[in-house]
């Protein structure tokens, strides 16, 4: 429980964090809107990550370890889907949004 309190933290932190650096990501302001972010991108990658890890883990070898970062768009892309606040004009954004998210993940 605390780890993805810690993970809903970070990721929150990196959706407030992706407006000001790539301007194809946008985010509607408010704190509500930035917790029901990360609380969707959270529990992405807490329950559907493991689970798409394990299925592409031959993928993931052989490119070794590339193929993590289209999981993470992927991610990324059902989020914004799921919610409207999110919005990401191009792939280039989402490229190198769901790196921003990664590195917050590492954490």
């Amino acid at each position: 429980m605390v780890k993805f309190f810690i993970r809903v933290i970070t990721n929150g932190a990196a959706l407030y964090i992706i407006p000001s650096l790539l301007v194809g990501f946008s985010l509607e302001s408010g704190w509500r809107n930035l917790l029901i972010g990360a609380l969707v991108l959270a529990f992405l990658n807490s329950f559907i990550k493991p689970i798409l890890k394990l299925v592409f883990k031959p993928v993931i070898w052989i490119t070794l370890g590339f193929f993590n970062l289209v999981i993470n768009m992927g991610l990324l892309w059902t989020a914004d889907q799921l919610l409207p606040q999110i919005a990401i004009a191009d792939i280039k954004t989402l490229f190198l949004s769901s790196i921003v998210i990664a590195i917050a993940n590492l954490f």
